[in-house]
């Protein structure tokens, strides 16, 4: 080998390796980017969930065992027609004024931990911790909030506006109850926990437990 072939397989080498070493540094640059990204990701959806989203999935849940403790094969309450069913505690209070011996009574409500398990406080607390809900969840917590709350004024006085929040507002919660229950099961998956595979698809959530 002379002195110019021994240049020219010099400056192959080393052209060679300079590419190898540019294409090296963009596959590990690559890879550390999308390794972060993964992390990133992990580390938020756990965030979503240990904030609000294990919150939302267990009020969805008190839900679900109302479904199946007050189903039965005469009556069913089913997802669509019923998709969030919540329990109203009220006391009935009879009182007589003894000067005219007139019977009064009141009728209140009984705010608890059960009771607090709402339609509108589902929303509500969407709302409020919307820094860990999704987009779409969001938008469709918001809207239900305008309708519960436009609906309870209108008191079907005006009966197609009427008609039109009811049914919105029981479009709106099933979508919700949905939503949350496939995000939090897909949220679950991303951090490596258990999860349901037919909740994440569905949004339905398995109540079979109660059953067993």
């Amino acid at each position: 080998m002379d002195l110019q072939d021994s240049i020219g397989l010099a400056a192959f080498t080393l052209i060679v390796t300079f590419f190898s070493n540019l294409l090296f540094n963009y596959i590990k640059s690559k890879f550390e980017w999308f390794t972060d990204k993964k992390k990133f990701k992990r580390e938020r959806e756990f965030d979503q969930l240990k904030h609000l989203y294990f919150k939302l999935y267990g009020m969805v849940a008190q839900s679900e065992y109302l479904r199946y403790f007050f189903s039965s094969e005469q009556k069913e309450y089913s997802i669509v027609d019923f998709p969030f069913l919540e329990l109203e505690r009220k006391v009935t209070k009879r009182l007589t004024d003894l000067k005219t011996g007139k019977l009064n009574i009141n009728t209140e409500e009984i705010t608890d931990t059960f009771s607090n398990f709402s339609k509108l406080n589902l929303a509500e607390l969407i709302i409020e911790n919307s820094h860990y809900a999704s987009q779409d969840l969001i938008k469709l917590a918001v809207g239900y909030r305008f309708c519960n709350n436009l609906y309870l004024k209108e008191g079907g006085t005006i009966e197609t506006i009427s008609d039109k929040l009811k049914t919105e507002e029981l479009l709106l919660i099933y979508k919700i109850v949905l939503m949350v229950v496939k995000e939090t099961n897909s949220m679950m998956k991303t951090c490596g926990f258990s999860y349901n595979q037919n909740e994440e698809q569905s949004g339905i959530m398995d109540y079979t437990i109660y059953k067993q």
